[in-house]
């Protein structure tokens, strides 16, 4: 399982002074307005993303062969590249039909 990316407002917020980010259950990202950027999903990518599965793999005796699916959101690195990793994206518009949890999974009460 991979660790949840996390966007926060701060780097290094109040609640959080003297922790070790690192030893949290999230990949910790900061951005002024707490949006992702194509900075922040290239980060991710590279430290987040891609160490845990070829880890994953190599400990089942698989070929580092995967396929990333992602939804077209205009934060999203268009341009993710590494030997072995197919990245698609989702038609535009499509979210909210393919995601179960947008199908009212998770609706207000």
């Amino acid at each position: 399982m991979l660790k949840p990316g996390l966007i926060y407002k701060s780097l290094n917020p109040w609640a959080l002074k003297n922790k070790n980010k690192a030893l949290l259950p999230v990949y910790w990202m900061s951005n002024k307005k707490a949006w992702i950027t194509k900075t922040l999903k290239l980060d991710w990518f590279v430290n987040c993303f891609i160490p845990p599965v070829k880890l994953f793999l190599a400990e089942n005796g698989l070929p580092f062969k995967v396929l990333l699916l992602m939804d077209s959101a205009g934060g999203h690195a268009t341009d993710l590249h590494y030997d072995g990793i197919q990245v698609e994206f989702l038609p535009p518009n499509t979210t909210s039909i393919i995601q179960p949890m947008d199908q009212g999974g998770i609706r207000p009460t």
